[in-house]
């Protein structure tokens, strides 16, 4: 029993996401800014979305994934990596 209830606080302690800022922000580079810039994947998924970037939102404790559909378009949120 005791060694259940360690086990639970263990993963649950695990599962809040990535451990550092530093890890969210390269998982945030891969997955989002980088591995979703190509043409195929624009156009099926997000049309016109060109202007992609990362961000820590340090209140938060959360790397955004932004993204804007015009040079003058405000940033939205597209993707969030908490650590």
């Amino acid at each position: 029993m005791r060694k259940l209830l360690i086990l639970c606080v263990l993963l649950f302690l695990s599962g809040c996401g990535y451990g550092s800022q530093m890890e969210a922000y390269k998982a945030c580079e891969r997955e989002w800014y980088l591995l979703y810039s190509s043409d195929e994947y624009q156009k099926k998924i997000w049309g016109d979305h060109y202007f992609r970037t990362c961000q820590n939102e340090p209140s938060s404790r959360k790397v955004l994934g932004l993204y804007k559909t015009s040079r003058f378009g405000s940033w939205q949120v597209g993707k969030r990596f908490s650590y």
